[in-house]
């Protein structure tokens, strides 16, 4: 950890000692360099064909954070972008600025941590997944509203792997079983259901 801060800092620091107006994200073995600068959402546009974000008034690719916001000034959600494509962090946000959803990009697929929160159990944390490469990778969890666990999976490449279970609001399991090559051993009542939806992740039940 300390190899890599020490990496960042020599590559956005200059020859003058100042610090360039970037922001540098770590991500394996490349790092991208995002600069510091915002963009409003009418500004650009997102380009279904090329899955780019775009400038409106000439096409070129967006590099920056792009900011849209609601009517009472506060942001409603804010994207990392690198040449077009989602880059880092994107966050979603409820009118009163709490947190709606997290999501993390890399070369415009999800990788890394995906959070989503519910307003109507007063903002408690709902959905905790992992990708790797826009595929469901490693622990998935997902609660009740009223904050039970409702469901724990294991993932690799998109594929149910390991232990997969599924409770009940009084904490009961009805769903315990083990996914291994392709098979299932166990009690298996309840899939996990995630799919995304015009780039948004969708949680079934």
């Amino acid at each position: 950890m300390r190899y890599a801060q020490i990496l960042i800092l020599a590559l956005l620091v200059g020859c003058d000692g100042q610090l360039k107006n970037a922001k540098s994200i770590l991500s394996e073995s490349k790092i991208v360099d995002i600069p510091l600068v915002t963009y409003e959402l009418q500004e650009v546009f997102f380009n279904k064909k090329s899955s780019r974000w775009q400038f409106r008034v000439n096409n070129a690719l967006v590099s920056g954070y792009i900011v849209d916001r609601f009517k009472n000034g506060q942001d409603a959600k804010q994207i990392s972008v690198y040449e077009g494509r989602k880059e880092g962090t994107l966050k979603t946000y409820f009118p009163n600025g709490q947190l709606k959803y997290e999501e993390n990009y890399k070369n415009n697929k999800l990788h890394g941590e995906v959070k989503r929160w519910s307003q109507q159990s007063g903002y408690q944390l709902m959905a905790h997944l992992n990708y790797k490469d826009g595929k469901l990778h490693g622990e998935q969890k997902k609660w009740f509203v009223t904050g039970e666990l409702h469901k724990l999976m294991h993932m690799k490449e998109g594929k149910e792997d390991g232990i997969q279970q599924a409770f009940r609001k009084n904490g009961k399991l009805y769903a315990n079983y083990e996914s291994k090559n392709g098979r299932v051993f166990g009690l298996k009542r309840s899939n996990l259901c995630y799919e995304l939806d015009d780039q948004q992740v969708v949680y079934k039940d």
